[in-house]
């Protein structure tokens, strides 16, 4: 057998621990590379995905904006000039129109009405007065009508129709409630709401 000195024996150890020593660095080097390493793919795989996301999802956004686009132009197209409109919306413009309709016609007749009253009350104005009733039965006239007159005279009351500033005009519309087959209707003259004097026929 061969034989060893104490001395190379020493060194052969202190070899050994240096190669231990080595060999731990070397692991420790090799843990933290690979655990670096890992780091890396870790966040080249994030950044991969992250990225192909936001690929798709530009891919996502461009087709759409695109399919958009053509779907404007393509009701532009069909459409021409015509508005789409739900239906629960074109029935509720119709009532507000409907609405505004009648409201537009109260407001005519109370402007008539106050139009009426103001000639009546400052001008000498023309009329055509249809009948004259007793007080007992006024309550059966329309008093709703903007255009009627119902002036006391000798305790009776004349129903006068229409409110004009000419005699010509008053004249004008006895004559059509004359072809219309109303009798004994005649001009009459009206101031300050009181019968002035029955105006000739023509």
């Amino acid at each position: 057998m061969p034989f060893i000195e104490e001395d190379n024996l020493l060194d052969l150890y202190k070899k050994i621990d240096k190669s231990e020593a080595n060999n731990l660095r070397l692991q420790d080097q090799i843990f933290y590379k690979n655990k670096e390493l890992s780091k890396n793919v870790k966040q080249r795989n994030v950044f991969g995905v992250v990225g192909l996301i936001c690929i798709v999802a530009c891919a996502i956004i461009i087709s759409f904006s695109l399919g958009v686009k053509n779907t404007v132009d393509k009701l532009k197209a069909t459409s021409e000039d015509k508005v789409v409109v739900p239906i629960d919306s074109l029935e509720s413009l119709k009532n507000s129109v409907r609405v505004l309709e009648e409201k537009n016609e109260q407001l005519n007749a109370v402007r008539d009405f106050y139009l009426a009253r103001n000639l009546l009350d400052g001008q000498k104005i023309f009329a055509v007065q249809i009948s004259a009733i007793e007080q007992s039965h006024l309550s059966l006239l329309p008093l709703s009508l903007s255009n009627m007159q119902l002036v006391r005279n000798n305790g009776f009351f004349s129903f006068s129709l229409g409110i004009f500033e000419t005699l010509q005009e008053a004249q004008n519309f006895r004559y059509e409630l004359v072809k219309l087959g109303f009798e004994d209707v005649f001009v009459v003259s009206y101031k300050e709401g009181k019968r002035i004097q029955i105006e000739e026929p023509y």
